[in-house]
């Protein structure tokens, strides 16, 4: 048996511009949560990690790896215009991204990197990108003389339908908050978003697919940015074959992983106006208004080599915060799988 976890981590900044990011929580806070988190791992003891939003990357996954003593994966996603760690936008580092953590005995390889989305390139040396880049990172472990694939990515932020947005910018008006229709620019800008956050999602299936159907038990952690039950991740599910350890392990009514009412860490992102009182440009509020609602992004999907009876165990975990100190704003699924 080996027990996987996967967490969104929070970088904590919130894009200003193309060139501008702001910082989120206070300072001092984030090294409180990565105390907090190092802590959670130490009690939860998983063999295997998949984080995604690692900020600043590598140097954050390297200290949770030398912290518990995992080898570990990484793929820097965004970092802007830069070179050698220097560039635009200021105070980032290398930027973010996504990470796998190992315990030595698995033995992991990497196996490969797949772009999702995006133009340009991002590594620690040098970045240059128009807009946002998405990549899924995979490796492979060996664990009981079996060797298994695992598959890591971060999807593209975007309303999971243009229903979905009306709903939001209809209450946002009964607020008083926004007037009028939105306009044609945002709309098409709202569409491009969910075109691209589906392909993302379409070119990770293909990438995975291949080994499922050669029998290589695949394991797959993400933040699709969108729920369980909305059509893409009902799609993609049925297509691969796969099992959802939070929905087929928890209730429906205890599977949320983005949990303004429980954690306090997404206060920061649900703010309708700025430090200085002025309301936020629209877009973000609209972003902090969809923030505000309970959701299930983050999955947790064994492929279809895996019996029903392989989940032995799982659920949300990081959902309790440590010495009261919640590592991210999302919540951790874990899962007991027997190989």
């Amino acid at each position: 048996m080996i027990r996987i976890l996967t967490l969104n981590t929070w970088h904590g900044h919130s894009p200003k511009s193309a060139w501008q990011v702001a910082r989120l929580e206070p300072f001092g806070h984030k090294e409180k949560r990565t105390a907090s988190l190092i802590e959670s791992l130490r009690a939860l003891d998983p063999d295997v990690v998949m984080f995604q939003e690692c900020f600043p990357q590598p140097i954050f996954t390297a200290k949770v790896a030398e912290a518990l003593g995992y080898d570990h994966a990484t793929k820097i996603c965004n970092s802007g215009v830069r070179i050698m760690g220097v560039g635009i936008p200021p105070g980032i580092g290398n930027g973010e991204g996504v990470s796998i953590l190992a315990k030595r005995h698995l033995k992991m390889k990497v196996a490969g990197v797949k772009k999702l989305s995006g133009v340009g390139f991002a590594t620690g040396w040098l970045a240059a990108q128009l807009g946002q880049l998405r990549f899924a990172l995979g490796v492979q472990i060996e664990a009981r003389g079996k060797k298994l694939m695992l598959f890591n990515t971060h999807l593209r932020y975007a309303y999971p339908s243009i229903g979905t947005f009306h709903r939001a910018w209809h209450e946002l008006k009964q607020h008083g908050l926004l007037r009028g229709e939105p306009g044609r620019a945002l709309i098409e800008l709202l569409r491009h978003n969910m075109r691209v956050r589906d392909l993302e999602l379409w070119r990770l299936l293909d990438w995975v697919t291949p080994f499922a159907k050669k029998q290589i038990p695949v394991i797959i952690g993400a933040d699709f940015n969108l729920d369980h039950d909305h059509d893409q991740m009902k799609t993609f599910t049925a297509r691969l074959g796969a099992t959802n350890v939070l929905t087929t392990a928890v209730p429906p009514e205890r599977s949320w992983t983005w949990d303004p009412e429980g954690n306090p860490n997404i206060a920061f992102s649900t703010k309708m106006y700025e430090e200085d009182g002025t309301p936020k440009s629209t877009h973000l509020q609209l972003a902090a208004h969809y923030d505000a609602i309970r959701q299930n992004p983050d999955h947790l999907l064994l492929g279809p080599s895996f019996s029903k009876g392989s989940l032995e165990g799982g659920g949300l975990a990081m959902n309790l915060g440590m010495n009261g100190v919640f590592p991210s704003d999302h919540y951790g699924i874990w899962a007991d799988v027997r190989v």
